[in-house]
């Protein structure tokens, strides 16, 4: 997969990047989370938006009455964008569970 795709997958949903789960692990540990929990999913980001693709592409006669051509094309090539994606390793979805940890674990200011 090419930065290209990630940046039309970027772009689509208006995001300036991506998170990832690493990223997830260090926004929250300085307010005090630890992740608990990594449940991967990415096989069902691939299938989900399989699915939505090929129900695009099957019902295009019938969608081309309210939704322009030119907007399912475009449709098109974003979702493949996050099937290669996924297929690929580049993209990843499942479900965390961070647990706050206790007060007296955390380091509260700079020096002791």
């Amino acid at each position: 997969m090419t930065t290209t795709e990630l940046s039309a997958i970027v772009q689509q949903i208006h995001l300036a990047d991506l998170g990832s789960p690493e990223r997830y692990c260090s926004w929250g540990a300085p307010v005090g989370l630890e992740r608990e929990v990594w449940d991967e999913q990415t096989a069902m980001l691939v299938r989900h938006y399989t699915r939505v693709h090929e129900e695009l592409l099957r019902r295009t006669s019938e969608l081309k009455v309210v939704i322009s051509i030119d907007y399912m094309q475009r449709m098109a090539a974003g979702l493949q964008h996050w099937i290669d994606g996924g297929e690929s390793g580049r993209l990843s979805w499942g479900l965390m569970c961070f647990r706050k940890r206790p007060l007296d674990c955390l380091v509260l200011g700079g020096s002791e």
